[in-house]
């Protein structure tokens, strides 16, 4: 998977993280004691199974060397309002009242939704 975030503390355990290789991640505990000094363990989709796996405190499974297991931030779907005028620009706006604030006279259509997934390329 291409343009994940690195690991974020304070998502949803249960479908806030995926690997950098892009399975879903369960986060069970963040304040494991470890002897190799990993905290955090979870269950790590694997087809038609899960596999259980620990991570540092930064989210890698190695210190310091990228892996395809370490824990990333999952993709978010989000939503733009966006305004098309009569010309053909777009103007993307965060919220349909935003939008709709900045119609002007050339607008043909006002506050159109258009949802992605964060990394997505068009």
């Amino acid at each position: 998977m291409t343009n994940l975030r690195p690991y974020e503390p304070g998502r949803d355990p249960l479908t806030g993280y995926v690997t950098r290789d892009g399975r879903k991640v369960r986060i069970l505990a963040t304040d494991m004691k470890k002897s190799n000094g990993t905290k955090i363990v979870g269950l790590v989709s694997c087809e038609q199974t899960e596999g259980i796996q620990s991570w540092h405190e930064d989210g890698a499974v190695i210190a310091g060397v990228k892996h395809d297991l370490d824990l990333m931030c999952a993709p978010e779907r989000r939503a733009l309002w966006v305004n098309v005028y009569d010309h053909g620009h777009l103007k993307a706006y965060s919220s349909k009242l935003i939008a709709r604030q900045y119609a002007d006279d050339g607008c043909v259509a006002v506050a159109r939704p258009f949802s992605y997934t964060e990394g997505e390329g068009l």
